[in-house]
């Protein structure tokens, strides 16, 4: 073989090599992460094809944490780490008929609200097109899935 053949494979495998490693990848200037929900039923949701069947929150760098224990009977505590992140934003998708709103304590809402966050919430049907739509992802999503 010739040197201008072993340059030619040389480069050949490395552009295969950066395809195989990259296939399927995006690429974003922003930290916002990409997130995409193709279902969501009572009980389910399918999150860049991972299926969840509990209660989940999702972080704007896409990272996907389980939810509180008990989204019905939320405490101050359940949201320290929010709290710590410097997020200004919390979105909660309150369930199938967005029943877990009625149980969400004023309290609660009061005291998110006094720390200067915006709470937004919506059933969690309503959230699963809004989350589809948004490009900036600068807010924690709490995701409930049944109710």
């Amino acid at each position: 073989m010739n040197r201008l053949t072993l340059k030619v494979k040389g480069v050949l495998f490395f552009i295969a090599l950066a395809v195989f490693l990259f296939n399927g990848v995006s690429f974003s200037t922003t930290n916002n992460s990409i997130i995409h929900i193709s279902h969501y039923e009572f009980g389910k949701i399918i999150v860049n094809e991972k299926v969840h069947t509990k209660d989940i929150a999702i972080w704007p760098d896409g990272n996907i944490t389980p939810g509180p224990e008990d989204m019905h009977f939320l405490h101050t505590s359940d949201f320290d780490e929010f709290f710590n992140s410097g997020l200004k934003k919390l979105v909660i998708g309150t369930g199938d008929e967005g029943a877990m709103e009625n149980d969400f304590s004023r309290k609660l809402e009061k005291h998110i609200k006094n720390k200067g966050i915006e709470l937004i919430m919506m059933n969690t049907h309503d959230l699963v097109k809004f989350l589809n739509e948004t490009k900036d992802r600068d807010f924690l999503t709490l995701v409930h899935l049944n109710c």
